[in-house]
């Protein structure tokens, strides 16, 4: 057990922790007033939610306090994992959990006055005890890429819109930030962005805010597997063959959900129902020639998916999804760039990947053109190639 639980902590875990996660630093640092959020006019909640039976936890009471602050992106109840002096009634605020015997401190993040959440890595292989392989793998992909999903709680919500209609996160303010295009250098060095560089959401084409925001990855794969490595007592722990499985597969650096889903479909071993192909880098920045920069107006260009071996280049094209549609605005000129540089492109949008008749066709027409191997639907690989389509989907 970590030092740290020893007295009356708690710890936000497991699809609360990764709530945390994904909650834009902007808007946990964004206060709701209680008078708005007990309001009919403005969250309705109910004010007893804001105060303490006599017999409250401390856990709670350190909820209580802070779900209009940092932790509004977190769904209602939380679930924390409490030390062994610590009440375990479940609230309609707070679900206690055992603390789990493969936590040590360096998994714990402090969020202040007694209150922690695990790390990214910790959550992950957490999550692993309940998720199947696809809907974990998604999430990795997520924490080791350069995206999150903003949680959909009202009371993150509710300060999206404030933000929004205040200016804050206007789409122009929004423009002049840092858009974490890319995850490596040409050389293969991972970008270095600023530690305090603000996520900055993505717009769809009327101008609207969405939930895909852009942001440094929080953690990458090699990190993954050294948390799992670092368990000390993996009998009786839940989930880590799993987690393993996943973390093995996981590749950094993918720049939306529709890039994730791709690259599981296509990279993820044979027997776990992907293509088993060979392991690309994802958004990698590759420099153009004189004649590709006249073609494209850009010195450089960024490969969502490059296969150096066979000097080709898997693009992943969807607005609604990926990105916003500030990076297919030169997207013609681009590919020819890329063409008359001597690389093979193959596109993929998303209904091809959310078909699965369309996505046979597609996996064997990128193969013919990439000279990848496309081999027989056996019945085993499809039964696992369903199963992990399903699972990435739903």
């Amino acid at each position: 057990m970590c030092g740290k639980l020893l007295d009356k902590s708690a710890v936000i875990c497991d699809l609360s922790a990764w709530a945390y996660w994904s909650t834009p630093p902007i808007v946990r640092d964004t206060d709701i007033p209680l008078s708005v959020a007990t309001s009919l006019e403005g969250l309705g909640m109910p004010p007893r939610m804001f105060s303490l039976r006599r017999d409250s936890s401390e856990p709670e009471a350190r909820i209580r306090g802070r779900l209009l602050g940092d932790l509004k992106g977190i769904p209602l109840p939380i679930s924390v994992l409490v030390g062994p002096d610590a009440g375990r009634r479940r609230t309609r605020t707070v679900a206690p959990r055992k603390m789990r015997i493969d936590l040590s401190d360096d998994d714990l993040v402090d969020l202040g006055a007694g209150l922690y959440v695990t790390s990214p890595e910790a959550t992950l292989r957490h999550l692993a005890r309940r998720l199947e392989l696809g809907a974990l793998l998604m999430r990795m992909y997520e924490a080791c890429g350069l995206y999150a999903i903003c949680p959909g709680t009202a009371r993150a919500r509710y300060v999206v819109r404030e933000l929004v209609s205040g200016g804050l996160l206007d789409r122009d303010v929004v423009r002049s930030w840092e858009h974490f295009p890319a995850y490596s250098e040409p050389s293969g060095s991972r970008v270095a962005y600023a530690d305090d560089a603000p996520w900055a959401p993505c717009f769809k084409r009327n101008g609207s805010i969405t939930d895909l925001w852009k942001r440094p990855p929080l953690t990458r794969g090699e990190a993954l597997l050294e948390s799992i490595d670092r368990v000390a007592a993996p009998k009786g722990v839940r989930g880590l063959a799993l987690a393993r499985r996943a973390a093995e597969q996981v590749l950094d650096g993918s720049g939306s959900p529709l890039e994730s889903r791709c690259a599981i479909l296509m990279f993820t071993a044979r027997e776990l129902g992907g293509e088993g192909w060979p392991r690309p880098h994802l958004n990698r920045i590759i420099e153009l020639d004189e004649s590709g920069r006249n073609l494209s107006g850009q010195r450089s260009c960024v490969a969502d998916a490059l296969l150096p071996s066979l000097n080709a280049i898997i693009e992943v094209n969807g607005e609604e999804y990926h990105a916003d549609e500030w990076g297919f605005a030169e997207r013609s000129g681009r590919l020819h760039a890329l063409e008359g540089m001597g690389y093979t492109v193959f596109e993929v949008i998303d209904d091809h990947l959310r078909d699965l008749d369309k996505l046979d066709d597609m996996m064997s027409a990128c193969a013919m053109k990439l000279g990848l191997p496309f081999r027989p639907r056996l019945s085993d690989f499809v039964v696992a190639r369903d199963a992990l389509h399903h699972q990435i989907f739903s």
